[in-house]
């Protein structure tokens, strides 16, 4: 094919791609309100079950059962964690130390914005319920 009917072929392919852009709708997210989570059994964290509900003031409410015992955020865990879309948690397990609490499992939270100068910034937010200490809550943020 000579240069002319390659450059007349990628014009056309960019036509068409352009056309069918412009036929496209913008797609949302719908926000959760709220979730209940059944994990599989652990052998050392027993049954783990999550549930959190949010409202439009941020998160309302979120427990966790893991170690045969239930653990609930309190106002001020709450407060800290506002921001924080239900949609991004992830559950996961460690082993751990026993100085840190021994097994842990945590639920872990993630939100990303932009600052008022413009930059972007990343934050974690991690509810943690281990063995040994029980129910912990850290929230950070990074540019």
């Amino acid at each position: 094919m000579s240069l002319r009917g390659r450059v007349l072929s990628a014009a056309l392919v960019v036509a068409a791609c352009r056309a069918s852009w412009c036929r496209a709708s913008e797609e949302e997210f719908l926000p959760w309100r709220s979730f209940a989570i059944e994990c599989s059994d652990d052998t050392r964290a027993g049954k783990v079950a999550l549930s959190a509900r949010a409202g439009k003031g941020g998160l309302e409410s979120l427990s966790i059962r893991a170690f045969g015992k239930a653990y609930s955020l309190s106002a001020a865990d709450l407060l800290k964690m506002k921001g924080y879309p239900l949609d991004s948690a992830k559950v996961t397990h460690e082993a751990g130390y026993a100085k840190t609490g021994g097994h842990t499992v945590h639920l872990k939270f993630t939100r990303r914005h932009i600052d008022r100068s413009g930059k972007p910034v990343e934050g974690r937010a991690v509810v943690s319920v281990s063995e040994g200490k029980g129910l912990a809550v850290s929230v950070w943020e990074r540019e």
